[in-house]
C-alpha cells in the first residue's frame, strides 16, 4: 500500500471536552465523512537526547520546533512496518519526513544513525537529524483517532484524539510492548486537530465561532514531559 512520506500542511488543535465533542461532530457530518479507517489506535514512541533537549525545547513555545519519533498502527511486531518520522513546526505549518521500515531495522536505525534505503530523500534528511543527536526512546505515546475528510477537498482533514495514554523509560516505552498505558486524563478529553493546506472554509469557520471552540495549545509529548517525566529525572 503506497504512504504518503513528506508532509506540509497548517495544523491548527482544540482541545475539548465531550459535550463540545459531540457537539462537533455532528455539525460535521453535513460536510464530512469519517475515513476508511474507522475508530483505530495510533502508537509512537518519542525520542529525545538523555537531557531531554527536543522535548524541553518544545514546551517553551519557540516559532521552531521538532520531534522525532516511530509510529504504529496498533501494536507491531519486529517485522512489522512502522515509520521513523522527523516532524518539524514553523508557527503553524508543519512539515514532516517518514520512511517505512520493519521495527527492529527502524529501531536500529536510531541507534546507528543509518537509514538502510538508498536513493531516498527523506531517509537521507531522518539521518541528518540523528548525526548530530545522540537520541534515544524516551515516551510510549498512544490514542484512540477518528478522522474526517471534506469529500470536496481531501486535503482538508479533522482529527478527534481521545483515550490518550503514556508510558515513560520506566515503563518500557517500546512499540512491540502493546498500546496499554496511564490515562492523561480522569474524564474524557478529545485533541482535535484541523489539517489543510490552505485557509479554513468559510463553513468550517462559521461552525467554530458558533459553537465557541477556539484554538488551544496542547501538546501531548510537552503534557507527558512537564507532568511526569521531570519528576524521574
Amino acid at each position: 500500500m503506497a504512504f504518503q512520506a513528506i508532509f506540509q500542511r497548517r495544523e491548527i488543535k482544540y482541545f475539548l471536552d465531550e459535550p463540545q465533542y459531540l457537539a462537533l461532530r455532528s455539525a460535521l457530518e453535513e460536510h464530512m465523512v469519517v475515513d476508511a479507517y474507522g475508530k483505530h489506535t495510533i502508537c509512537n514512541v518519542y525520542c529525545d537526547t538523555k537531557n531531554y533537549d527536543l522535548f524541553s525545547m518544545s514546551v517553551l513555545k519557540p516559532e521552531f520546533k521538532q520531534k522525532m519519533r516511530l509510529r504504529s498502527y496498533g501494536t507491531p511486531k519486529e517485522t512489522d512496518l512502522v515509520f521513523l518520522e522527523v516532524k518539524k513546526k514553523y508557527e503553524s505549518i508543519v512539515y514532516k519526513r517518514r520512511v517505512s521500515l520493519p521495527l527492529r531495522e527502524a529501531e536500529k536505525a536510531l541507534e546507528t544513525g543509518i537509514v538502510p534505503i538508498a536513493d531516498n530523500v527523506n531517509a537521507r534528511e531522518i539521518e541528518g537529524f540523528l548525526r548530530y543527536r545522540k537520541i534515544e526512546k524516551k515516551v510510549f505515546l498512544a490514542y484512540d483517532r477518528v478522522a474526517l475528510y471534506d469529500p470536496t477537498d481531501k486535503a482538508l482533514r479533522v482529527t478527534f484524539d481521545t483515550n490518550l495514554r503514556y508510558r515513560t523509560p520506566s515503563q518500557n516505552p517500546d512499540l512491540a510492548a502493546g498500546d496499554h498505558g496511564t490515562p492523561f486524563f480522569s474524564e474524557p478529553r478529545y485533541v482535535c486537530e484541523i489539517k489543510a493546506q490552505d485557509a479554513m472554509p468559510f463553513w468550517l469557520l462559521k461552525i467554530l465561532n458558533e459553537l465557541r471552540i477556539y484554538p488551544a495549545s496542547f501538546s501531548k509529548i510537552g503534557y507527558v514531559y512537564q507532568n511526569h517525566l521531570l519528576d524521574e529525572e
